[in-house]
């Protein structure tokens, strides 16, 4: 059964870097991305010996439509799309915007973050551990063991502020 109904809006293709960035843009991206943004490195699963990748990530969501077409236009980089929740109808539909790769990599070089600092300064290891952002590895390295570390302490800090 299908959760939520996805609709591409945008979808640009991705090159190695994102412009640099005004100091108004880096301050408005900070804010957003602190939060409503989330810093990810998701673990794939894909039909090879090893069984997975990993994927660094930027999501930022919001029922505010205008808001994500700003991180876009400020970015030039990334995916919008559009989600509703078919479980809860009755909730707005929501927009997500997802960066991921290289592109990534030079944004999270141009900004800093309070709340999430930490994730950003892994997720930038992360990707530098990364043979080659956007080919799935098929031989296991020593570089899986520390990426897979890091993505078990993101996970705890996203964690972190969530009560049970």
């Amino acid at each position: 059964m299908k959760l939520f109904n996805l609709h591409i809006f945008k979808w640009f293709k991705r090159t190695t870097s994102i412009k640099k960035l005004s100091v108004h843009e880096r301050g408005w991206l900070e804010g957003i991305i602190n939060g409503e943004g989330s810093l990810m490195l998701v673990k794939q699963t894909i039909d090879t010996p090893r069984g997975y990748y990993f994927r660094p990530c930027l999501l930022i969501s919001s029922t505010t439509k205008k808001i994500i077409d700003r991180v876009f236009e400020i970015t030039q980089q990334g995916s919008i799309c559009r989600r509703e929740d078919k479980k809860r109808p009755n909730l707005r539909p929501f927009y997500v915007y997802t960066l991921t790769g290289v592109a990534l990599r030079s944004l999270l070089e141009q900004i800093q973050l309070i709340a999430k600092e930490e994730h950003r300064l892994l997720l930038i290891e992360a990707i530098d551990l990364l043979p080659c952002i956007g080919t799935k590895q098929k031989e296991e390295n020593e570089s899986y063991k520390r990426l897979d570390e890091i993505r078990k302490k993101i996970l705890e800090l996203n964690k972190r502020g969530r009560q049970k």
